[in-house]
């Protein structure tokens, strides 16, 4: 049955509404440094969230406990590790979520079943761009689950026709964009292209990473 993203009661107070997610690791990379923005966010906006990673802990798992969010670590070996799956269990269950919000098959995989242990909507967020190679056992496992997500956040409309391809029902994909501030330059473009040579015809490529 589909369970609703509802809030748990129309009488409930935000502060009530336990999110609780679930994610392989929160080293660096994109989507664990926008968890690390979101969640403290979502804090203060009134709700109340906990954080479980599977695998490793890692940069970000660290800069949000000393936040004070709360945050746990599972010490899953592999996909297979029954030990440390139960432990994940355990640690979702003493969260009490009212909803579970995953990324990445083996949390979404895992994740299933911690909502539905606690009889709690599962939203996943998918990040990876049209096109994107899965190995075979990792589509396998996705088919499985992904027809039983109650909702699945696509970060472009690019992807849409992936993820249907991949088992999600298309009335339960949402796309929801990436936010991050609106950029604020520093300094002028003209300013810029003298301190590196180029001249104002040239064409300037850059590239900014970590």
């Amino acid at each position: 049955m589909h369970t609703s993203l509802s809030t748990p009661s129309s009488s409930a107070p935000v502060a009530e509404i336990r999110v609780l997610f679930v994610c392989p690791t929160l080293a660096v990379g994109g989507a664990e440094r926008q968890l690390a923005v979101l969640v403290p966010a979502l804090r203060e906006r009134g709700f109340a969230p906990t954080v479980i990673t599977l695998k490793h802990e890692g940069r970000f798992f660290h800069e949000l406990r000393a936040e004070g969010i709360p945050v746990r670590f599972a010490g899953m070996r592999s996909r297979a590790d029954v030990r440390g799956a139960r432990r994940a269990l355990a640690l979702a269950r003493a969260a009490e979520p009212h909803v579970v919000v995953t990324s990445s098959i083996d949390a979404q995989v895992i994740g299933h079943r911690m909502a539905r242990n606690a009889g709690a909507p599962h939203l996943t967020v998918e990040h990876g761009g049209p096109g994107l190679r899965r190995a075979p056992h990792r589509r396998a496992l996705l088919r499985l689950v992904a027809p039983r997500i109650d909702q699945v956040i696509a970060v472009t409309a690019a992807q849409v026709p992936g993820l249907v391809a991949l088992g999600f029902r298309e009335s339960r994909v949402r796309v929801i964009p990436n936010g991050i501030p609106e950029p604020e330059p520093r300094r002028g473009r003209t300013e810029v292209r003298e301190e590196l040579g180029v001249e104002d015809g040239e064409v300037l490529a850059l590239l900014a990473a970590t």
